[in-house]
């Protein structure tokens, strides 16, 4: 639903996404999936907030629910494939 250089930036929208969709947030690097960072045309490192789902129903259910917030369409709709849940040697957690 939107990006940032900072994860703080994005301070009130994670609250208005949570408030809406609590079980589809996420707060993540868009290097953490594969082809994120290109479809968002934002650079690697960049801080993405927006809803995941497993599968297309429930991606367009939470997307209506954030509707109100957010307006009817986000930045980019697809599958992107989670690319690791966690990379000690940099401390970073996907």
């Amino acid at each position: 639903m939107d990006t940032a250089s900072e994860p703080g930036e994005l301070g009130r929208e994670v609250e208005a996404l949570v408030e809406l969709c609590p079980d589809r947030v996420l707060l993540e690097h868009v290097d953490c999936h594969e082809g994120l960072a290109d479809a968002l045309k934002v650079p690697a490192g960049t801080w993405v907030c927006g809803l995941a789902a497993g599968t297309r129903p429930e991606l367009a259910e939470a997307v209506v629910r954030a509707s109100p917030a957010f307006g009817d369409r986000p930045l980019v709709e697809g599958q992107f494939r989670l690319l690791r849940l966690a990379d000690e040697d940099v401390g970073t957690r996907c």
